[in-house]
């Protein structure tokens, strides 16, 4: 589509932007395709949400991890009481197989 040709009102395309409003949804709303939104708000000085630094993924503190470490261990079954150190059975060979000793 051209971008010429879609009646788009600058201050509405703003106004809409600036209350977070997704390019779909102005693209929708105009009646165009999200390409003429983006290079209508080009044109117009307009910068993109993406283009504004924001990370979508902001790693978790510290604090945050203990509390899901926390929260994930509040789930797992009681401790079983189990072995401080595993040593190897004692064995003896007979001399045709090994058995276990006591």
């Amino acid at each position: 589509m051209n971008s010429t040709l879609i009646p788009i009102d600058d201050t509405e395309l703003r106004q809409m932007h600036g209350r977070s409003v997704s390019i779909t949804d102005i693209a929708r709303h105009f009646g165009c395709c999200t390409q003429t939104i983006r290079k209508r708000m080009d044109a117009i000085g307009i910068r993109r949400r993406h283009h504004l630094g924001r990370s979508k993924h902001v790693d978790p503190t510290p604090a945050e991890i203990a509390e899901r470490a926390a929260a994930i261990r509040a789930t797992w079954p009681e401790e079983v009481e189990r072995i401080a150190r595993w040593e190897p059975p004692h064995l003896s060979w007979d001399g045709q197989a090994f058995r276990v000793l006591g």
